[in-house]
C-alpha cells in the first residue's frame, strides 16, 4: 500500500511515480495524494484511489483498513 504526494520535492511528479510504480508492480495498491484536484489525472496515470487534502487520520485509516480486510 503505497501514498505518493503529487507535489513532491525532486526530479519527478506523483503522477510520475504512480506510472514508474505501475510498471514495477501493477498490482500494488497506490494512492495519490493532493490539493490540486487531480483525481482523474491520478486514475488515469493508474492509482488507485485520491485522497484530497487536507484529510483527517480516519481517511487514511480507512483505507487502510479496508485494504487489510482485502489481503
Amino acid at each position: 500500500l503505497i501514498f505518493t504526494d503529487y507535489n513532491m520535492n525532486g526530479d519527478i511528479t506523483g503522477l510520475e511515480a504512480v506510472e514508474k510504480i505501475r510498471k514495477f508492480d501493477p498490482a500494488v495498491p497506490i494512492y495519490l495524494v493532493s490539493s490540486d484536484g487531480v483525481r482523474e489525472r491520478g486514475i488515469q496515470a493508474g492509482a488507485t484511489g485520491y485522497v484530497q487534502k487536507p484529510f483527517g487520520s480516519k481517511s487514511i485509516q480507512d483505507i487502510v483498513r479496508n485494504h487489510l480486510r482485502s489481503d
